[in-house]
């Protein structure tokens, strides 16, 4: 092989092959395509394989990886303390919110004393009043209530402040071909949105239209911020006009409706815009956004 400086005779071949440093072989990891010299798969083998915490296959350090992979189990931080205690290095912060070895300050107002978390009890008795005590009891409920509600209403503006996107392009086969297309999109939590396209026949120049309709549970009032466009593309896919757009981004329109809200524009594009919309095969396309914000 390449750079073997080995020399002997033909009927030694053979035998000095099985142990040469510069025959290729095959890496023993699962999945590992790569073919490294014998006298390099130590080196290849430390960087490459599969992570036997988290089944990552590796193409970098492989030690390096398991050293910090978040699912490998590790000692809790106070195991110089007294815990036993294994766990997900990704998730040890939550076993140190409850670990009982753990430092924590008094929470009375104007005490520094820090001790671990199993000796708070015995802290208060001796250091603080019972009636500082279950003070501090309810100062800790109220605490966790007012968390559990921050992170709800957290929860309930993000959930909020996430719009369900709906985006798709219409191919008509040119302006003033009289052809109708519309397309369906079922938004989840009983509302179905569509979008509807009406490029007008040749005696009817001025009535291209484009439209969309919203509708909720019938009989039930439905609410939702909307932010809705319909574009013209030129040749190149680049937005050319925006015909209309309902609401944006950043300040959605408020509906409220029973059953089915619509709205729709007739529009007609211009001589210029016909020019750099008509593509080779003779089409055109529009493109239609759609933005619901559930509440």
């Amino acid at each position: 092989e390449e750079g073997c400086p080995w020399k002997g005779q033909v009927g030694q071949l053979e035998a000095h092959r099985r142990k040469c440093g510069w025959v290729p072989v095959k890496c023993p990891n699962e999945g590992c395509t790569e073919s490294p010299c014998r006298k390099d798969l130590p080196e290849h083998t430390s960087r490459c394989g599969t992570c036997r915490h988290c089944n990552t296959q590796m193409r970098g350090s492989l030690a390096e990886h398991e050293a910090r992979c978040p699912y490998a189990e590790i000692e809790c931080p106070n195991e110089s303390k007294g815990c036993r205690v294994r766990h997900e290095r990704g998730s040890m912060n939550i076993h140190l919110e409850e670990c009982k070895h753990q430092e924590v300050a008094c929470r009375v107002q104007g005490c520094d004393a820090r001790f671990p978390r199993k000796d708070e009890r015995s802290h208060l008795n001796t250091r603080h009043p019972p009636s500082t005590e279950l003070a501090m009891s309810l100062l800790g409920r109220i605490a966790a209530l007012e968390g559990r509600v921050a992170a709800a209403e957290s929860e309930q503006c993000h959930a909020a402040a996430s719009p369900t996107s709906w985006v798709f392009n219409w191919k008509a086969d040119g302006w003033g071909m009289g052809r109708f297309q519309s397309e369906t999109r079922d938004f989840g939590a009983g509302v179905t949105g569509w979008c509807v396209l009406k490029v007008a026949s040749p005696d009817l120049e001025d009535s291209h239209f484009l439209g969309y309709y919203i509708q909720g549970n019938p009989g039930s009032t439905f609410k939702c911020r909307t932010h809705v466009t319909f574009s013209i593309l030129d040749k190149h896919d680049a937005t050319l006009r925006t015909v209309f757009e309902v609401g944006s981004l950043e300040e959605p329109a408020a509906e409220e409706f029973k059953g089915m809200a619509f709205a729709g524009w007739g529009f007609t594009p211009t001589e210029g815009e016909k020019a750099q919309s008509v593509r080779a095969d003779g089409s055109v396309v529009l493109r239609a956004e759609m933005r619901l914000f559930l509440h």
